[in-house]
């Protein structure tokens, strides 16, 4: 009967600290992949520098990139794909999850998704922004090898992976793409 006190203490105090724990929203820099770099703020708005910004460089100036590349090279500049239609784009609804909350930004050409990236990403901790500098970018090349938001989530990032995949598909709604 002794231990009662003890363990009635021991309870409110993890209980008071508990809800006096307060969790704050994280800055995260995500590696796009391929030539279009950047990175991401946790803004209440898109950031300048994200890779949404850097992303669109990719997608229109990243065949500019491989043609100034072959000139120098002394090559033919390669051709240019998927380049039927006008470009367009569009950002998916910001998606809570489990640890923060994410919006992608979706840029296609004709019915082909020619880029993907972060127009907006919260983060709770820095475990949660060093599993999206991973997820992130796993995700975005396959969005773009599927051309689709039916992707394969990766194990141990599962929230991440549907929040990305929600509003992947808000934007392809939006583009009116599959």
């Amino acid at each position: 009967m002794r231990k009662a006190p003890i363990v009635i203490t021991a309870t409110a105090a993890g209980l008071a600290g508990v809800l006096g724990f307060h969790t704050r929203k994280l800055d995260v820099t995500i590696p796009s992949g391929g030539a279009s770099g950047g990175s991401a703020g946790a803004a209440s708005g898109p950031a300048s520098g994200s890779p949404a910004a850097g992303s669109h460089a990719s997608s229109a100036g990243g065949s500019g990139q491989a043609a100034r590349a072959a000139a120098s090279a002394g090559r033919p500049a390669p051709a240019k794909r998927g380049t039927s239609g006008a470009g367009r784009s569009a950002t998916g609804k910001l998606v809570p999850y489990g640890y923060g909350e994410l919006s992608v930004r979706v840029k296609a050409r004709g019915n082909r998704i020619v880029d993907v990236s972060i127009a907006q990403i919260q983060v709770a901790d820095s475990y949660s922004a060093q599993l999206a500098q991973y997820v992130v970018p796993t995700l975005r090349s396959e969005v773009l090898h599927l051309q689709s938001a039916n992707i394969q989530g990766i194990s141990g990032a599962t929230y991440t992976s549907y929040a990305y995949q929600a509003s992947l598909q808000s934007a392809l709604d939006k583009l009116h793409l599959r």
